[in-house]
């Protein structure tokens, strides 16, 4: 019964202690009375016949309930007036009136409550006016209800309703105290309820559907019973969506944001009843792309286009609570993979320690994508404002970053020892680009420091090795672009024009140069004391320990140009493993130099705005979408030793290229690989293979550097 629960708490709020002794003994008077034809005993306060020898007075005064119930047609409550006092043979006009606005707010006011009278076109007053004859005692007023036109009313207010009559005459004494009549209307009309109001949504898959239960809300005689009719009702955004998360946010201190409509399959699930039915059920669909990363609420109402059926007035609200699919994955590949002793990654899940090269860590020119990875959550973490994780992330790159010190000769970029130190040079270059990547992201002065010291020690060559470096010089007739090793490693030949000059270390040498051309004062000056040693070659070097930023810019362009001339196939995209001299270039192509490529282009395309430097960005990153990964449309996967840290240095260089440069075609690429490589994931230990289309066995020995592809790319790029 609509209103039930609020009339019973007003009588309670408006009456103290001593008025509900009285009306517990006025129902005892009125019991007594039962079964005697005197009606015109007062029953409301003193006998006003001591006062008025003829008055008029209805007999139902005061507050009183109406039960209307929608299973009729139509309800009539009856009222009578009455003569009283001492001499009743009189004749009288009278007419029953309803209260004004202003005396039923005076009413409200003195009792506290809020009722609000039922628009007059709701009920019919039969008669109204009347006349009383010397012979007649009593004249019975008849007050009628459509209880369907009461529904979409009540449904839609949500107020409590009342009929406020008066009993007036201008030819008789009408009594004060029992001249006044309210009609509460407590509806009683089946409801449509939620089962719960409070439903918590885990955003695990793409898309999570949500089974919302409804219950049939009806009794008759005391007793719930089943629909009586077919009948369908909608889930629906009230239109105060917004105020209602507001509301939410401020009682239970949350921050939830109001989740869009569009991000779910609202209005397409009715409710269904048909007869017979107490209960029924609809599914939402919630799609998580259209999501971003926040906490989301949904309130939503019941509303029922049936006219004897009404919605839920209470509101279900669904709380949409994102899972952290990339911290498990992140905390897996680390529990399973770093060593927590040395803070240096292992090769493999069997080994128990990452000793060394030999004894169980993984390679040292894979170290520094894992060293992005941590930086990635660490901004992940803070992009998201969880300040736990921030710090937790934070921490783990400070131990990475001494770990690898201490265990890599303190990054002693002179040391060619094959075991912990440097014996090639695109091992080197890419610590000196996750190196800038650090200083860019925590300003430590150290890491600068190294990241210079570590590209002049590749550009120029070392005093110790007497390597003639890296950078094949024009000048010297060496052809241009950056040679990939020096031989013999302890103590170096002179690198000539026809030596190898491979992709993986010209791309990461512009990457280098451009991170450290961005975090370098422009008002820099040369390093006026460079490090003076003779080369293999019998040249006198001059090895600075920085440069300046145009020095970085220049070079950078210089290196770009020769590799697109050489390595890269500008009809179609692919980029060349190598080129040897005069030869024509190793048409080999692989995820990470693809990848480099990419990084360059896009870094290159951020300083200078030149378009070409996009345009071969996305002609790579097409090849390698389009052409490399069309047998699964998922990432190829390269089973030589260390090509599995192919997909996680992608997943470094894709970030500049979608996030940066917003080409946002590749999204739906990368989350693909995101999701079919996470659900083939060994589930027991949450860690991923290489090849994303293949489960993993559970227990299996897995490699760091294929199990870290996947994390690497939610890193960036998870919707979760």
């Amino acid at each position: 019964m609509l209103g039930i629960e609020k009339y019973l708490s007003r009588i309670h709020k408006s009456m103290s202690s001593g008025e509900i002794f009285f009306f517990l003994l006025t129902c005892l008077l009125m019991v007594s009375a039962c079964g005697k034809e005197d009606n015109t005993s007062i029953v409301d306060g003193d006998d006003d016949s001591t006062t008025q020898t003829s008055y008029m007075y209805l007999q139902e005064n005061g507050l009183k309930m109406v039960s209307v119930s929608v299973l009729e047609d139509k309800y009539v409550y009856s009222l009578s007036v009455f003569k009283g006092g001492n001499n009743a043979d009189f004749e009288a006009n009278a007419n029953i009136c309803t209260w004004s606005e202003e005396e039923l707010a005076a009413y409200n006011q003195s009792r506290g409550t809020s009722y609000v009278s039922l628009p007059s076109g709701l009920y019919i007053i039969n008669p109204q006016t009347f006349a009383f004859t010397e012979e007649e005692s009593s004249h019975k007023i008849d007050i009628e209800l459509s209880p369907l036109k009461l529904i979409k009313l009540i449904e839609e207010n949500n107020l409590e309703y009342v009929i406020p009559l008066r009993l007036e005459s201008t030819d008789m004494e009408v009594s004060e105290k029992r001249q006044d009549l309210l009609l509460y209307i407590s509806l009683d009309v089946p409801r449509i309820e939620f089962s719960a109001y409070n439903v918590n949504v885990v955003l695990s898959e793409a898309t999570v559907d949500v089974q919302l239960d409804t219950k049939y809300n009806f009794k008759e005689n005391g007793k719930l019973v089943p629909s009586a009719w077919d009948f369908n009702c909608m889930l629906t955004i009230p239109d105060n969506a917004q105020q209602l998360v507001d509301a939410f946010n401020a009682s239970n201190e949350s921050q939830y944001e109001l989740m869009p409509e569009n991000a779910c399959n609202l209005g397409e699930v009715p409710l269904q009843y048909e007869v017979g039915d107490d209960s029924s059920s609809a599914t939402l669909t919630i799609n998580r792309s259209k999501l971003g990363l926040k906490y989301y609420l949904l309130p939503l109402k019941i509303q029922s286009d049936f006219d004897k059926v009404i919605g839920d007035s209470r509101i279900c609200y669904i709380t949409v609570i994102r899972t952290y699919k990339t911290w498990q994955a992140f905390d897996a590949f680390n529990k399973y993979l770093l060593d927590t002793n040395k803070f240096i990654y292992k090769s493999d899940t069997e080994q128990k320690a990452a000793v060394d090269r030999w004894g169980g860590a993984a390679a040292i020119w894979c170290q520094p994508t894992y060293w992005d990875m941590a930086m990635n959550a660490y901004k992940r973490a803070q992009k998201e404002g969880d300040l736990t994780r921030e710090i937790e992330y934070k921490e783990l790159c400070e131990k990475i970053f001494s770990g690898n010190k201490k265990h890599y000769v303190n990054f002693d970029f002179d040391d060619s020892n094959t075991n912990t130190g440097w014996f090639i040079y695109d091992d080197i270059q890419w610590w000196t680009i996750t190196l800038a990547r650090a200083y860019e992201l925590f300003k430590v002065d150290e890491y600068l420091t190294l990241s210079e010291a570590a590209f002049s020690r590749v550009w120029y060559g070392s005093p110790r090795v007497k390597d003639t470096g890296s950078y094949a010089d024009p000048s010297k007739d060496l052809g241009g672009g950056m040679f990939w090793q020096w031989q013999p490693i302890e103590y170096a030949d002179p690198n000539k024009a026809d030596h190898g000059k491979m992709s993986c270390i010209n791309f990461p040498t512009v990457i280098a140069a451009m991170i450290l051309y961005n975090n370098i004062p422009s008002e820099r000056i040369a390093d006026p004391s460079p490090l003076e040693f003779k080369n293999s070659a019998n040249e006198t070097v001059c090895r600075p320990a920085y440069h300046t930023k145009d020095f970085y810019l220049e070079k950078g362009k210089e290196i770009y140009a020769w590799g697109v001339k050489n390595l890269f196939d500008v009809n179609n995209g692919r980029v060349a493993d190598s080129k040897h001299g005069g030869q024509n270039p190793d048409w080999k192509t692989h995820v990470y130099n693809q990848s480099t490529f990419i990084g360059a282009s896009c870094l290159l395309y951020k300083v200078t705005n030149d378009q070409i430097y996009l345009s071969n960005a996305i002609k790579a990153a097409d090849y390698v979408v389009n052409e490399m990964s069309k047998e699964y449309s998922l990432l190829p996967f390269e089973t030589g030793a260390e090509q599995g840290i192919y997909t996680a240095i992608f997943a470094q260089y894709m970030d500049l290229l979608v996030n940066d440069c917003r080409q946002e075609k590749y999204r739906s690429f990368l989350e693909r690989n995101i999701a079919i490589g996470w659900s083939n994931r060994d589930k027991v230990r949450d860690l991923c293979g290489g090849e994303a289309w293949v489960s993993v066995k559970e227990g299996s020995k897995l490699e760091s550097y294929y199990a870290s592809g996947i994390p690497a790319l939610m890193l960036l790029f998870s919707q979760d």
